[in-house]
């Protein structure tokens, strides 16, 4: 098979020397922004079949990647109907090292993509009610540490619908928001605030929307 990028042909090299002719393919991972020019952070691994012996192997052989994520082939499509947002992120910007582009034909269920976003939502607003209620409760803390979670979910309450045309983060939030039924303001908000000032005082309103989406989800 062909390797795809030059500058990482010694790690596709690598990596054939362990996993041999099981090898299917090899993702980068990386934001395409964060590539590095010679070696990347993060693999994803596809091959026919996996031993304990040639994740050893792999562990023991130097200059190999070891934040990689491994695929047996016949996994790909059941494992897309328990992670959806996962491998949506997984084909949002993945770059292909060394053969077949398989992602493009790992199709994710509305149907699924919808329960693990209601349930991802529900867990970040027990979270954020949980850390509301403790000793020196930092609320700016909490909006600040969870906004960069919503906004992914959000993107891909667009694909419920059917929209997966990228648009800017400001249009993601609104678009997602007229899908769910809740106020985009406290997260146009909390997004020219973001980087510069305390948080504190959206945290309200940034719950009772949050709940409010999660309203709405559970009824699409």
């Amino acid at each position: 098979m062909e390797i795809h990028t030059k500058p990482y042909s010694k790690l596709v090299e690598k990596l054939l020397s362990v996993y041999r002719d099981k090898l299917v393919s090899i993702y980068s991972l990386d934001h395409p922004m964060a590539r590095k020019a010679d070696t990347p952070e993060t693999l994803l691994i596809v091959v026919q079949s996996v031993t304990c012996e040639d994740l050893e192997q792999h562990r023991e052989t130097p200059g190999i990647v070891t934040q990689v994520k491994i695929f047996e082939i016949n996994e790909l499509a059941t494992a897309a109907d328990v992670f959806p947002i996962e491998f949506l992120e997984l084909k949002r910007h993945p770059s292909l090292l060394y053969g077949k582009d398989v992602l493009q034909d790992v199709h994710v269920n509305s149907t699924h993509l919808r329960h693990e976003l209601e349930f991802c939502l529900r867990a970040l607003v027990l979270k954020l009610r949980e850390g509301a209620v403790a000793p020196k409760a930092d609320l700016s803390g909490l909006v600040l540490a969870s906004f960069p979670e919503v906004l992914t979910y959000f993107s891909y309450v667009r694909h419920l619908p059917g929209r997966t045309t990228a648009v800017s983060e400001t249009e993601t939030l609104r678009d997602a928001c007229h899908i769910l039924e809740c106020n985009p303001v406290v997260f146009e908000q909390i997004q020219a605030a973001y980087a510069g000032q305390k948080l504190t005082p959206y945290f309200e309103g940034y719950l009772a929307e949050l709940t409010q989406a999660i309203g709405k989800l559970d009824t699409l």
